[in-house]
């Protein structure tokens, strides 16, 4: 449990997969079920999603139970939606409000953001598409600079 709780939450930067595969009642899912409800792994990531895959399964089911544990609904979804787009769309917003609270933070330290530079900083922080190294670059060049609009213009 520790390994795969280590492996969660100092691993690589790139994605990764953990397969916990065995016989029938040897504990598989008590163990992912107490991973998942680490503190440590529940307060690492923003979103978490739960799912059992058997060896029958319902992909859409599966995919209908993923989406909406992502967006925090109960729906069903229709034939025509781009359940990976939405997916995605959900993940990137949330990666846009960490980039503006880290951009915002390493530019101004506990200032708050006067409101003339409050758009021109969230459009900064957005162009760095939830890259957090890139989020860090951009704002450690802009931190020495004079805090005005026609200096980020």
């Amino acid at each position: 449990m520790n390994w795969i709780i280590r492996k969660l939450t100092s691993g690589p930067t790139y994605l990764d997969v953990i397969s916990i595969t065995g016989m029938p009642s040897t504990g598989k899912t008590i163990l992912e079920y107490k991973v998942y409800n680490d503190k440590s792994v529940s307060s690492h990531f923003d979103i978490r999603s739960w799912c059992t895959v058997g060896q029958e399964y319902d992909e859409k089911k599966l995919v209908d139970k993923f989406l909406n544990q992502v967006i925090g609904s109960d729906s069903k979804l229709s034939e025509n939606v781009d359940v990976a787009d939405k997916i995605r769309k959900q993940l990137y917003g949330k990666r846009s409000e960490e980039s503006w609270g880290l951009f915002e933070e390493r530019v101004l330290g506990n200032k708050s953001c006067p409101n003339e530079l409050l758009d021109v900083g969230k459009e900064i922080a957005q162009n760095c598409e939830g890259l957090p190294l890139m989020v860090d670059l951009i704002a450690g060049v802009i931190e020495r600079k004079e805090k005005k609009k026609n200096c980020v213009d």
